[in-house]
């Protein structure tokens, strides 16, 4: 597959992507994208003698923001050998819960992951020192003084907030910046196919079955982004990438025309019970299409054995403003007390839910919780 790659690259390393004209972009210019991070990073950073303290990088192993952002620190920290231990922990704090004896005494870095103030709590007595750099809603941490937060308040994705503290004289790459644009749904008129660009990376790296957890704890895959970041042949990710959402495309219409519209603690919602690595958000947002004008938002659940819990995962059409998707669940995922939290953005939620004699899935649409 590499040497097809290759081939494909040269082929289509100085074509030029242009981008749809009919498109409204956040960002008409590379100046006005680097002035509002640069805006949203003031009175945030980290000191040179900061960054090379971090022995521990904790990260959102669910998609590329997280999982690039990483990448980048661990490449920074490998020029300065040093060899951080890194840990995918995906969103839930029960699954920071059976890791965190990992972190005795250490200086962690957490990146795009949301915790409450009582998580916060447990770092700061566990470990020597915390960072965090996330793009989610951040509790106050201010009476814990080995806490320091860095956070875009929902502006730019992390991993360009990661970027500009780690290599703040060096220019954004391209792909990191298409990743910003795609995770935090701001366009931009020089970044075109960014879409495609998540899609390839979502099936090469997020969604791949060869490459296991224990070969990601070694940081070998942090190491394979990085190449793709040094090497910026983005026309080669936006050529698979158009195959790969083509299929993509099919296949959640398909899926998504099974969604029903229930009542879900006073909203009005296109539900459908299916979960999957790729293709969520993306049904998401065809439930929102097909029943646009009957529903307020759409919202997909799965029982997941493993843990006997109900993940839910809510999604807008990313442009009505009078509901706060990420409030919803993080409401939810604290009412459900099921150790794995909840929260999101304004657009996006994600909780669990428990399947007990107390709560079940059902009650969600028959209770008023919130």
């Amino acid at each position: 597959m590499g040497k097809f790659n290759k081939i494909v690259g040269d082929c289509v390393k100085n074509i030029e992507m242009l981008n749809n004209k009919n498109r409204n972009y956040d960002y008409n210019s590379k100046e006005e994208y680097n002035e509002t991070l640069k805006k949203q990073l003031k009175g945030f950073t980290l000191t040179a003698a900061e960054k090379k303290s971090i022995d521990c990088i904790i990260y959102n192993q669910k998609n590329n923001d997280g999982t690039f952002s990483a990448a980048i620190v661990y490449h920074f920290l490998k020029l300065e050998n040093i060899e951080p231990q890194s840990f995918r922990v995906g969103e839930g704090e029960k699954i920071l819960n059976k890791i965190i004896n990992n972190f005795d005494d250490k200086i962690i870095l957490l990146l795009d992951l949301e915790y409450d103030e009582n998580m916060y709590k447990i770092l700061s007595e566990k470990c020597k020192k915390v960072f965090a750099i996330d793009n989610h809603k951040t509790p106050d941490v201010g009476e814990f003084k080995n806490i320091k937060l860095v956070s875009s308040n929902f502006g730019h994705g992390t991993c360009a907030l990661v970027w500009k503290i780690f290599y703040p004289k060096k220019d954004i790459p391209k792909i990191v910046m298409m990743i910003d644009s795609s995770d935090s749904k701001k366009y931009a008129k020089f970044l075109p196919y960014s879409n495609l660009i998540v899609s390839a990376m979502g099936f090469r790296f997020m969604a791949s079955p060869y490459i296991s957890r224990a070969k990601w704890s070694t940081g070998e895959p942090l190491n394979d982004i990085w190449d793709v970041i040094e090497n910026d042949n983005n026309q080669l990710w936006t050529v698979i990438g158009s195959y790969m959402q083509e299929v993509q495309e099919n296949i959640k219409e398909q899926i998504a025309r099974n969604a029903v519209v229930r009542n879900f603690q006073g909203y009005r919602v296109g539900v459908l019970n299916f979960s999957d690595p790729i293709l969520t958000k993306r049904i998401g947002r065809q439930i929102n299409s097909n029943l646009r004008g009957k529903i307020d938002f759409a919202m997909l659940w799965a029982y997941e054995h493993n843990k006997n819990l109900y993940r839910i995962q809510l999604i807008d059409d990313h442009h009505q403003t009078k509901i706060n998707i990420g409030n919803i669940a993080r409401i939810l995922g604290k009412i459900g007390d099921t150790g794995m939290g909840g929260g999101g953005l304004p657009h996006i939620g994600n909780f669990y839910w428990p399947h007990s004699k107390d709560k079940d899935i059902w009650d969600l649409f028959t209770k008023k919780y919130i």
